[in-house]
């Protein structure tokens, strides 16, 4: 076992153990049917320990995979003691849309929550937990802010990559300062981005069912 893989199996053992996980090859999702076909923490740590991590095919039919990684499932439901969250990830793709996080929230800011990066330059995404009587209608959301940058609100149907997962450009994902998952919880979506899911738009994950990498 390589020291990647004991990496990954590290922190699978710091989430909770009902997050939602996607196996990952670097940004892409493996296998079919992966936004109905979530793993726990557990079930991914066990494929990584063996000889590989079982997901389908167009067919429906199994086959094993090596990740390089694995992504948060968003729009999913959890628990909080005897309540139930579904999970949003807010991606700050760019110095622009950190501009416009702040536009948005009239100079507030974001709430302080567990963070990660790709290690790119204005590159941030953030983890939030949104109240299951406050799903409705909710949206993934795409917003241009400049030139090949954006902000995007994700939600069912879209995954986010997790440290330390393998990034195709910037080595791995990590943790942004102060917010790791060992010393933080999620926070509670602030109003006004749930207000910014509800408005009409396009979407900007993949359709469903449609990344299939085999290796």
């Amino acid at each position: 076992m390589n020291q990647h893989t004991q990496n990954l199996i590290a922190t699978l053992k710091q989430l909770p153990s009902d997050w939602p996980l996607i196996p990952t090859k670097y940004k892409k999702p493996l296998g079919y049917f992966w936004q109905t076909r979530p793993f726990t923490p557990g079930q991914l740590s066990q494929g990584l320990i063996s000889n590989g991590v079982t997901v389908l095919d167009q067919n429906q039919q199994p086959y094993l995979v090596m990740p390089t990684g694995f992504g948060l499932l968003t729009g999913y439901p959890i628990k909080g003691g005897d309540k139930t969250y579904y999970l949003m990830a807010l991606d700050q793709d760019g110095t622009s849309a950190y501009q416009k996080i702040l536009e948005l929230s009239q100079g507030v800011g974001l709430p302080h929550t567990i963070a990660f990066t790709s290690g790119r330059r204005g590159r941030c995404q953030y983890l939030f937990a949104v109240r299951a009587e406050d799903i409705s209608q909710l949206k993934t959301r795409k917003i241009s802010t400049g030139k090949d940058e954006a902000l995007e609100l994700r939600w069912k149907g879209c995954q986010s990559i997790l440290p330390p997962s393998l990034h195709p450009f910037s080595g791995q994902y990590q943790w942004c300062e102060g917010c790791s998952i060992t010393t933080n919880s999620v926070a509670i979506a602030p109003d006004w981005l749930l207000k910014l899911m509800r408005l009409p738009t396009e979407t900007a994950c993949q359709p469903k069912f449609k990344w299939v990498l085999r290796t």
